[in-house]
């Protein structure tokens, strides 16, 4: 693709913009400045970087120019130690730096104005005194940074980069294995710990086609779903590593977020079933996902099994529950009952759960509150839980305000109550708020002003079909009509 053979790839140290970080050298050849260029474009725009640079020591003459830059080393390989120093002694000075191939020395280049060279320069010298290194040499080096948005360029900056032409049957072949081989293993990386690669944004950043994208889709998304199976965690053969970020306590603990967060992450590296996708092939997975799960639970040793108990425990306590509210035998107040009961299970044992949805249900069908009323009224009286459990409620109150009863039963089908069964699920909700303000530039005298906010409900998911984390982008749009209309209208006022 880039002329270059026998390519080796040597891992090195770094930093960037003064956080330190893992990084490589990658080198073969026939390897050409140019060619370099159009191969970190390439890894650029599969790894999803926001710019690339490419850079090569050279002899300058006079006038010719280049980036002042500064080597310090040892004749032989930097010990732990040295390197160590270096690390520190850049960090505290602010100074970015990388590793040679060799491990021999660091080198340090310098983009600021020409009137700090010499300033910089001693820097350096200081941080090589501290590790103890007696080599310190200036040279000059070529480089070139691109942007995101010229990734997608050939070597004469206007054609388009050969791994981005398609052909008539649809994306090229380099396009198929630049995805297969880099994108999509560094997609399932990046899952793996904690975050979400989204084809839909990276299409649209680097102007992809359709045709394009929907290989990507396909890469992405797991051939067996087997594989996001939580049967083996369950029966032991496999093990979650799960952070321990609760420190409320001496010793750290995990909570229930960072078990969320590792079957989350375990299941995005085995790659992404995106919400939109109806496809066979992602049912097919899904499928094989949820069966391999149940068929664990039906046949543990014994027949023991766990299916159903809570749904034969609920249905033989609204029996009970039924002499008391003869309201229950009403679909909606039925529902009403079994969502206050789960909202206020938090740290409650039965009876106390019990006490607290019948207090609520009461205030709320026979005495005609609200959700939020009845919560005022009982503020403080549901146990050691008792704010998370009237946070439960509100937020209860705020699904059946936005939804209505119908759709809310339609959810509950696949909804979190398939946790009971072994189905693992989830919700995604953003709130967006802005403040705009409209400043007259010589006065600074405020004209305008006006506060917006949006909540995106990206509804329940399964943990093996993940949507996007963050859909901001798409709460502004909603919000952006009424901007536009007040902003409109404040300008008409001004004038």
């Amino acid at each position: 693709m880039f002329g270059i053979t026998n390519v080796s790839v040597v891992p090195t140290r770094g930093s960037w913009k003064g956080v330190p970080e893992p990084s490589f050298n990658l080198y073969g050849e026939g390897m050409t400045f140019e060619s370099a260029t159009q191969l970190s474009k390439f890894l650029g725009m599969m790894f999803s970087q926001d710019a690339v640079a490419t850079t090569q020591p050279f002899y300058a003459e006079d006038g010719q120019g280049g980036i002042p830059a500064v080597y310090i080393g040892s004749p032989k390989k930097l010990t732990k130690g040295q390197l160590n120093k270096i690390v520190a002694a850049a960090t505290e000075a602010g100074i970015d730096y990388s590793t040679t191939v060799d491990g021999r020395g660091v080198k340090f280049l310098y983009f600021g104005e020409d009137s700090g060279v010499e300033a910089y320069f001693d820097q350096v010298a200081d941080i090589g005194k501290k590790a103890g290194l007696p080599l310190v040499e200036q040279f000059t080096a070529r480089s070139e940074l691109n942007e995101a948005s010229h990734y997608d360029t050939g070597t004469d900056g206007q054609t388009r980069s050969a791994w981005l032409q398609e052909t008539a049957a649809g994306p090229s072949d380099l396009f198929r294995r630049a995805v297969d081989h880099v994108l999509i293993p560094y997609a399932k990386a990046v899952g793996s710990e904690g975050y979400r690669f989204s084809t839909d944004r990276f299409a649209d950043q680097f102007g992809l086609s359709e045709a394009q994208k929907q290989y990507i889709h396909e890469a992405l998304r797991p051939k067996s779903g087997v594989s996001r199976s939580t049967a083996k965690i369950v029966a032991g053969t496999e093990t979650l590593p799960v952070p321990k970020n609760d420190t409320r306590s001496k010793v750290p603990v995990s909570n229930n977020t960072d078990i969320m967060w590792a079957l989350q992450n375990r299941a995005a590296e085995k790659g992404l079933i995106l919400p939109t996708d109806r496809s066979p092939e992602a049912m097919k997975v899904i499928a094989e996902a949820i069966a391999d799960e149940i068929i664990m639970h039906v046949q543990r040793e014994g027949g023991k099994s766990a299916i159903g108990w809570y749904d034969r425990a609920l249905k033989e306590a609204k029996a009970i529950y039924s002499e008391v509210f003869p309201e229950l035998a009403d679909p909606n107040n039925e529902m009403l009952f079994d969502a206050l009961l789960g909202a206020g299970s938090q740290g409650a044992d039965v009876h106390s759960n019990s006490v607290f949805a019948g207090r609520m249900f009461y205030l709320v069908i026979r005495e005609g509150k609200t959700i939020p009323e009845a919560v005022s009224l009982l503020s403080g009286t549901f146990g050691l839980q008792t704010k998370a459990i009237e946070n439960n409620y509100l937020k209860l109150y705020q699904l059946l305000d936005r939804n209505g009863y119908d759709k809310m039963r339609e959810v509950s089908v696949y909804g979190p109550a398939l946790w009971w069964i072994g189905f693992p699920a989830g919700s995604v909700t953003n709130q967006l708020s802005i403040k705009l303000e409209l400043v007259e530039r010589k006065s600074n005298k405020r004209i305008w002003e006006h506060d917006y906010s949006f909540v995106y409900d990206a509804g329940v998911f399964w943990f093996y079909a993940m949507p996007e984390d963050f859909y901001y982008d798409k709460a502004l749009k909603q919000l952006m009509p009424g901007i536009l209309a007040d902003l409109e209208e404040a300008v008409k006022k001004v004038k």
